[in-house]
């Protein structure tokens, strides 16, 4: 594995694990194509990270590279359960920039990018509403007789008498779940309206509900000669040696492809 001769690479089967000086960077598997299940900034930055896979991607002759975009701001703000707010931050990123960070890189999905563009230009107040309606049918259809008699027959296969109970109660009380739901979210808009104080806000609790993004990405690579492999490797290296924590101000941004963690100063 040219690519990654600076780095210590751990082989289980098909599976790869990739640290340098003890920070795990990458975590991947390799049959046709590759995916890979962790991909972090390893001490310098998410970016060269990738470029590194791609180019691992290319010495191998694979042309397709798979992951799962899972990451998300946590915020300080809290629920009324006591968690931790979060965003996922594809959804912020294409309603602040039309892209998230992997579309940028080429990572696309296979979701509708024209009806994803116009709810970028909606204004909120309209997407407010047109949120409401989703989640009205989304709750009808959750409880609609069909949904609830196929949930039934899986769980008697299963054996689970708990959640049998529970499903033949919702059955029983089917009508009064489905107003009493929709009265939840009629109140909520409501609140939602009256109490929204900064437009972005109402962009990112609504339209994160109309987009249509998929956490699953594929990238196609060419196949051009390259020859980046070394002084990506070498500018990891040093980078890695004099990265420093860096301060910023109260956001912690996760994800299962890549991770970053700030703090107060």
């Amino acid at each position: 594995m040219e690519v990654f001769d600076s780095f210590n690479v751990v082989n289980k089967g098909n599976r790869y694990i990739v640290s340098k000086d003890g920070k795990q960077c990458l975590d991947f598997s390799v049959d046709e194509d590759i995916n890979i299940h962790l991909l972090e900034k390893c001490g310098s930055n998410g970016t060269l990270s990738l470029q590194l896979m791609e180019e691992f991607a290319r010495s191998q002759g694979i042309a397709t590279i798979k992951l799962q975009d899972a990451s998300e701001i946590i915020t300080e703000c809290l629920d009324e359960s006591g968690d931790f707010i979060s965003i996922p931050l594809a959804a912020f990123k294409i309603i602040t920039t039309g892209k998230s960070w992997y579309n940028k890189l080429g990572y696309f999905s296979s979701c509708d990018k024209e009806k994803n563009e116009e709810i970028i230009k909606m204004p909120a107040i309209e997407a407010i509403y047109l949120g409401e309606e989703e989640r009205i049918k989304k709750v009808i259809k959750r409880y609609s007789i069909e949904y609830l008699n196929e949930m039934k027959q899986r769980v008697m296969q299963r054996g689970n008498s708990i959640m049998l109970s529970k499903i033949n109660k919702d059955i029983e009380n089917r009508d009064t779940i489905i107003a009493e739901k929709i009265n939840d979210i009629k109140e909520d808009v409501a609140n939602m309206v009256s109490n929204a104080i900064f437009p972005l806000d109402l962009q990112l609790n609504v339209k994160e509900l109309l987009l249509d993004y998929d956490c699953f990405l594929t990238k196609t690579l060419s196949f051009k000669m390259s020859r980046l492999s070394s002084r990506l490797a070498s500018r990891l290296s040093s980078r890695l040696s004099r990265t420093r924590c860096k301060k910023h101000c109260g956001v912690s941004l996760k994800s299962r492809s890549k991770q970053k963690t700030f703090s107060k100063n």
